[in-house]
């Protein structure tokens, strides 16, 4: 097996060639003079070199990479085939009209796989934006595609008078890899992305580029080789090289997760955004007129766009909702069944062995004081039982019962089965704080007067809260032997409410010493 550092030497022994292969060819091309056949054979050896070994490399990502990615290394390679079969078609010299149709057909499949391929890894990467990703591409293909067709294929359009087939064919080039562009910078933006993703959005940034440079080099004359867009375009083969390579050498499994605020900020205003892009177009065509029709029929197709935008991503942002709810649900079931089959279950098992010593027991004494640990046992089940379902009380949003309520009940509890005096003094309404933090502080309360009432042998117990500027504060005291905090007794009810308080953002505090009681601390800060 090839080792990790081995790949990764080799891949960037293979890209530094390749990158170089080009500097060489670009500076060879500089060098020639215009419009010789030197110069075409220069861009043809160095584009279809590249292409070759950007096919073998997407070919040895798909094999090298694990997981998800695999499958989108396969269909990105099957997309730079037929792309370069189109374009092979595309160079039959002076008999290619009649490969038009094979030569189209190739580019739509080719695109086609491509877009499947980069919404695929978008999807394994993002979590709520990959529905909406095909509609933001759909709309950035269509406003790029306008900007590029007023400013640079309108003003020699009607002078050579093109057909709208001689058009499209025209303006679908930079459209399209437009698109494919922003999903690319879609997933840069992502908090985690693969490790080529940079590599895969300067690729298609340079086809761009490419694009560009020929639609204001007479777009609507037959192709002739030996072009500076010919280079770009080889360019962007050379980065998607270094991309495949990369992946290969350091294969990365799939985090889905989603993409900074500010990042979308950086897309509704951005030189890509179909907003931004339609407003320049509309202030240009202002001030220079008349206004084309079809400007304002891009206005139209922009409004429907972000309507259903807007619908879209309320939809999911409500489904993301939901299956956030669910999946808390399911995380509180698993924690609260892990909390009632480690104490619960040992609580009752022991008070088991305790009642059947109990029938077996002559000694008067001996039986009153196994009585009284079965029954303490069962109590202690009882208080598990009770916090777990009162804590799931407090989560809820509208399940009716106030925390304030929650916790003067357990203080009356406490006081009726342990016989200590508990007094309460709640300044501070625990409601304002969230679910979450809700059902931390009533977990963390509960626990603290149970310890409080059964442990420390104390006459009194006090449940204070209260809100110290943005802090709120809820304090559990007792007047009982208390403990040295830096070596505590044994037991899971301290660190359960250091777990619940770490859970919910909130910081514990314990203050105890022996002989002088225990402080039991949560203290929330206030959004």
């Amino acid at each position: 097996m090839i080792s990790g550092t081995h790949l990764k030497n080799k891949a960037s022994l293979y890209t530094l060639l390749v990158a170089s292969s080009w500097c060489v060819a670009a500076f060879g091309f500089a060098a020639l003079a215009k419009d010789t056949p030197a110069r075409a054979l220069t861009t043809h050896l160095c584009y279809w070199s590249t292409a070759t070994f950007a096919f073998g490399s997407a070919v040895w990502a798909a094999r090298q990479t694990g997981g998800r990615e695999r499958g989108f290394w396969a269909l990105f390679a099957a997309g730079l085939l037929t792309s370069f079969c189109g374009y092979l078609l595309w160079q039959m010299g002076p008999d290619g009209a009649r490969l038009a149709l094979p030569r189209d057909l190739s580019y739509t499949l080719s695109y086609l796989l491509l877009f499947v391929a980069l919404l695929y890894l978008l999807g394994l990467y993002t979590r709520g934006i990959a529905p909406l990703a095909p509609l933001d591409a759909l709309s950035v293909m269509f406003s790029s595609g306008m900007v590029v067709w007023y400013f640079l294929l309108a003003p020699a359009a009607p002078v050579h008078g093109k057909s709208p087939g001689e058009i499209a064919d025209t303006l679908s080039g930079p459209a399209i890899d437009a698109g494919l562009l922003f999903l690319c910078l879609t997933l840069l933006s992502s908090r985690s992305k693969p490790g080529f993703s940079g590599w895969l959005a300067g690729g298609f940034l340079a086809l761009v580029a490419g694009d560009l440079a020929w639609a204001g080099l007479e777009p609507f004359k037959p192709y002739e080789p030996g072009r500076w867009p010919e280079l770009l375009w080889t360019l962007g083969l050379v980065l998607f090289v270094a991309a495949a390579l990369r992946a290969s050498s350091e294969p990365q499994d799939s985090q889905r997760t989603g993409i900074s605020p500010w990042r979308v900020f950086l897309f509704w205003a951005g030189p890509l955004s179909p907003a931004v892009q339609y407003a320049f177009l509309l202030a240009w065509a202002t001030l220079h007129p008349p206004v084309p029709a079809y400007v304002s029929w891009t206005g139209v197709g922009l409004m429907l766009y972000l309507a259903l935008r807007i619908s879209a991503l309320s939809y999911i942002n409500r489904s993301l909702r939901l299956e956030a709810e669910r999946d808390a649900v399911r995380r509180e079931q698993r924690r609260i069944s892990s909390e009632l089959h480690d104490s619960l279950k040992q609580n009752v098992y022991g008070a088991t062995l305790l009642l059947e010593t109990y029938r077996k027991a002559r000694d008067q004494r001996a039986s009153e004081r196994l009585l009284e640990e079965a029954l303490s046992a069962c109590r202690e089940s009882g208080h598990l039982l009770e916090s777990s379902i009162e804590e799931l009380h407090a989560r809820c949003e509208n399940s009716g019962v106030e925390l304030d309520a929650l916790l003067q009940r357990t203080l009356r509890d406490i006081s009726s089965h342990f016989g200590v005096h508990t007094h309460q003094d709640l300044r501070a309404d625990c409601g304002t704080l969230d679910t979450t933090r809700r059902a931390a502080a009533y977990r963390i309360a509960a626990e603290a007067l149970w310890n409080a009432a059964k442990h420390s042998r104390a006459s009194n117990v006090w449940l204070e809260s209260r809100k110290v500027g943005r802090v709120l504060l809820l304090r559990v005291r007792d007047d009982g032997r208390g403990f040295d905090p830096t070596s505590p007794t044994p037991g899971v009810g301290l660190s359960l409410m250091r777990n619940r308080a770490e859970e919910a953002g909130g910081t514990l505090d314990i203050f105890s010493s022996p002989n002088r009681g225990t402080t039991v601390q949560v203290r929330f800060e206030l959004g």
